[in-house]
């Protein structure tokens, strides 16, 4: 017989993150790759966004799923849900917009936000975007997880700060960290980026292009215990992305 090691429990964070592909594209990963893991039978936590929650628990399909991403996330969530009832301890971890650690300042160039920064600084534009999110810096969010899992905690879990950041206010963040910004409506921001884009600048345009809703999902989280973003914070984010050369340093 079989006499390797043993799975005490399974902690699924893998996933394929797009807001512009559909669902039939990212359902092999999303959710059959999440059907896979469950069909071991053993506790289960389970990384998925708070895009899809609109409330503490787990939900019904809701018309706020408006892209492939959340709507496979969603169906993982089913999933889940589902085996919970089967009698499987589960957990699902739901996070925002995951963020570099405090103490490093490290930031994901992959990011859309930090996609938006490098091409609008360029050109010293910044979109006007009526969007507020939790940000949820990955270092909180490896030790919350972590210590639920090794607690045995089950149950639906939305990880989010004590208070969600606005576009606005990063704006203004970037202004005093001494960017020359000019705010222009998303439409001619588009348009001044795509006068001369690259083709990261390109990528980062589709979105706006395909996302359904004209922008990033902005949702009206409750406050949680998480730490807050904050200027000090998003300086430091900066620096290095001006130091590892994310951005150009324009600074007046």
């Amino acid at each position: 017989g079989y006499h390797g090691p043993v799975v005490d429990a399974v902690l699924h964070a893998a996933a394929s993150v797009s807001v512009v592909r559909d669902y039939r594209s990212m359902r092999a990963t999303n959710v059959t790759g999440t059907a896979g893991l469950l069909a071991l039978g053993v506790p289960t936590h389970h990384v998925s966004t708070l895009a899809v929650a609109t409330a503490p628990g787990f939900v019904a399909a809701h018309p706020g799923l408006l892209d492939g991403y959340q709507r496979s996330k969603w169906a993982a969530e089913e999933l889940v849900r589902q085996a919970g009832d089967r009698g499987i301890p589960v957990a699902v971890h739901r996070l925002g917009r995951v963020v570099g650690a405090p103490d490093t300042g490290v930031v994901n160039p992959a990011d859309l936000i930090w996609r938006i920064l490098r091409a609008g600084l360029a050109r010293g534009v910044l979109p006007d975007l009526d969007l507020t999110e939790p940000w949820t810096p990955v270092d909180w969010v490896a030790r919350t997880i972590v210590a639920t899992l090794a607690g045995g905690g089950t149950g639906v879990h939305n990880l989010t700060p004590a208070a969600c950041v606005r576009f606005g206010e990063v704006v203004a963040w970037v202004g005093d960290y001494g960017f020359p910004v000019e705010v222009l409506p998303l439409t001619h921001w588009c348009q001044r980026v795509a006068a001369d884009a690259d083709g990261q600048d390109l990528a980062t345009l589709a979105f706006f292009d395909r996302a359904p809703s004209g922008g990033p999902p902005s949702g009206g989280w409750p406050p949680g215990q998480g730490p807050t973003v904050d200027r000090a914070l998003m300086h430091r984010y900066l620096d290095h992305a001006v130091a590892t050369g994310l951005l150009a340093d324009r600074r007046t």
